[in-house]
């Protein structure tokens, strides 16, 4: 069996491949004569594809397999041709996922990718008489990102099949892991900016995060654009638009804790820009976890200074209220 992780957003989409894992051979008895996945040749790195924002209806990405090819498993070359079909094996993936779940009770399912969101260009391949391994050298699924919900876990079970050597459910299948965060989406935003331009950064008084104290001292000038988008990392963190600056790349990092119990809040590099002096605060009681039957809610509160140089810069508190859509 081999896993590829695909890190899904509506935007950018990135696919790699972890540890590479080879099951038993296809067939009723392992061991013995059969087909099954092999990988020919590691890569020595996994590819990451980032595809381009705002992406076209037609944005595909395709998971070309060059290392993996059907083997005919015996001492011997195939004694014939052997026809094969490429097709999704839904029974893999129920055993897959309720062998995880008896090792492991806080294993989270993964949902069938739905057949609109790929297309399997390679159906057919042939062991030929004399050979070992079959003619193709690619097994090229097309997935279609934009139709696909992030939010979502979701595997695609490709397996090889024969007339010959029947498959057994579990056994040499590819599972392409397409990995989704329920903190990922779109997000209704309400918030504003507050201003302090009355004195050099630090002279704005004391602030504890607490929307309702907010200083006077503080003037609400900028409204905050909606809606936002909520990119997953991978599985645990998301990252958001920061103020009305997504555009210039300053970003939240947020990070589901003890299975999305709570999060966590943190900024990527551009909001830091070096600059120690930024608390954040996660407004008590405003966080409601993702769930099948809610959507994730959470309000921040940021106070920072608008210069890495504080003695440039000045005092800015900013309050943002986001809804799960």
């Amino acid at each position: 069996m081999k896993k590829i992780l695909i890190l899904l957003s509506v935007v950018v989409l990135a696919y790699g491949c972890d540890k590479v894992e080879v099951t038993a051979p296809i067939g009723a008895n392992e061991g013995t004569t059969a087909i099954r996945f092999s990988i020919v040749t590691p890569p020595s790195t996994y590819p990451r594809v980032l595809l381009i924002p705002n992406g076209t209806p037609s944005q595909t990405i395709s998971l070309a397999d060059n290392d993996i090819k059907v083997k005919y498993e015996a001492p011997t070359v195939a004694p014939t041709d052997i026809f094969l079909d490429y097709k999704t094996n839904p029974a893999g993936l129920t055993k897959l996922n309720a062998d995880s779940k008896a090792k492991d009770p806080n294993y989270k399912e993964f949902f069938l990718l739905p057949d609109s969101c790929f297309q399997i260009l390679v159906t057919k391949d042939t062991i030929r008489k004399g050979l070992q391994y079959a003619e193709k050298t690619t097994n090229n699924v097309v997935i279609f990102p934009q139709k696909i919900n992030p939010a979502i876990n979701y595997i695609l079970p490709l397996t090889a099949t024969s007339s010959a050597y029947p498959s057994a459910v579990g056994t040499g299948t590819v599972y392409y892991y397409i990995i989704g965060n329920p903190l990922a989406g779109s997000y209704n935003v309400v918030g504003i900016r507050y201003n302090y331009n009355n004195g050099p950064a630090g002279s704005s008084g004391a602030f504890d995060g607490n929307p309702a104290n907010i200083p006077q001292t503080y003037s609400g000038t900028t409204a905050i654009p909606t809606p936002k988008l909520a990119a997953p990392i991978d599985a645990n963190s998301v990252s958001i638009d920061f103020a009305n600056l997504g555009g210039n790349g300053y970003k939240y990092i947020i990070t589901q804790k003890n299975n999305f119990a709570s999060i966590s809040i943190d900024f990527n590099d551009l909001v830091k820009g070096g600059d120690s002096n930024i608390n954040t605060w996660l407004v008590p009681g405003s966080y409601v976890a993702p769930s099948p039957t809610q959507k994730a809610k959470f309000r921040i509160i940021t106070q920072y200074v608008n210069n890495a140089d504080p003695a440039a810069g000045n005092d800015r508190i900013l309050d943002e209220s986001f809804t799960q859509k």
